[in-house]
């Protein structure tokens, strides 16, 4: 069966609004995870940015390529 394809609408439950991204068009969680860390950060810091996230939002899981305009996203707690 394929994987199932995240609803853009949907906020994850219990989670503060004031803690979700909403992706925007041309988004890819490593954009996302590269823009939250200092300028001259690590492809390899960048990479364990990116599954924080993947970590907090497990409906990334099957495939955290597939990210969707529109679609909330809890943001991992604070990098570093």
């Amino acid at each position: 069966a394929p994987d199932p394809v995240p609803s853009p609408a949907a906020t994850p439950a219990g989670i503060d609004e004031s803690r979700v991204h909403v992706v925007a068009p041309g988004e890819c969680l490593w954009h996302i995870a590269e823009r939250e860390l200092v300028p001259d950060a690590t492809d390899r810091e960048i990479a364990l940015r990116v599954e924080e996230w993947v970590r907090a939002n497990p409906e990334l899981r099957p495939n955290p390529d597939l990210i969707l305009v529109g679609q909330r996203l809890e943001v991992p707690g604070v990098a570093g």
